[in-house]
């Protein structure tokens, strides 16, 4: 459950903070790259296949998530705070 909620964090922060492809692409591919060890090890199941499919959705909600939320800020992608 803690690593879904990783994935959504990942693919909300990637959405909101990087303008392009690399904010689709990059969060995508950490659940596969961290898919294919497992896969070499224990071999590829159901559960695996369901575990990757439900990994690879939550983080492209993240995404649509967080280009929402980028849509609705002036800059288009993630602000930073001055101090002073």
């Amino acid at each position: 459950m803690i690593a879904y909620i990783l994935f959504a964090l990942t693919g909300f922060v990637f959405g909101w903070a990087i303008p392009g492809r690399g904010a689709v692409i990059v969060p995508i591919l950490i659940p596969l790259l961290i898919a294919l060890p497992t896969a070499s090890k224990q071999g590829i199941d159901g559960r695996f296949v369901v575990d990757l499919f439900v990994a690879l959705l939550v983080t492209i909600i993240g995404i649509v998530g967080g280009r929402i939320v980028a849509r609705r800020t002036d800059t288009g992608h993630a602000e930073t705070v001055e101090s002073g």
